[in-house]
């Protein structure tokens, strides 16, 4: 297995740091700051997204652009992540750091190929409903009901 770790943050240089002392820098990729433009091709390169958060999550448009890509999640059971992953149909949670049950997942979804191209093929549908289209449509027909009532 390989890991592609896309972004900066606090926890980075601490993060290399680690994959030096454990000498994984073979397997373990920095990308740093990626461009919009090439998420989406990065996303479709890889196997799945593991979203780690703990602190600040107000939504989590990346687990939905992913999910967009056919990619399945692992997210910490954190935040607005509970609302865009179909837990068990899309992906998996794991309670936020947790470093045990976030590997459990990992290796399921390594050692299952049937279950991750379940959740692939679940993803794209499923995330539909998060574009910018179905939430206006949605916020139109609440305005459309407070109105009329």
């Amino acid at each position: 297995a390989t890991l592609t770790v896309a972004g900066d943050g606090v926890h980075r240089a601490t993060l290399e740091t680690l994959v030096d002392e454990l000498h994984l820098r073979d397997r373990v990729t920095f990308l740093g700051s990626v461009e919009r433009s090439n998420i989406a091709t990065i996303m479709r390169t890889h196997h799945v997204l593991v979203a780690t958060s703990f602190a600040s999550e107000t939504f989590g448009i990346g687990l939905v652009e992913a999910q967009a890509c056919g990619l399945p999640v692992i997210a910490s059971r954190f935040g607005g992540f509970v609302e865009v992953i179909n837990d068990g149909v899309t992906g998996l949670f794991y309670s936020p750091q947790n470093h045990e049950e976030l590997a459990v997942h990992m290796r399921t979804l390594r050692d299952n190929p049937s279950m991750r191209v379940a959740f692939s093929n679940n993803a794209p549908s499923w995330s539909a409903q998060f574009s910018w289209h179905a939430v206006t449509d949605r916020i139109e027909a609440h305005y459309q009901r407070v109105i009329g009532q």
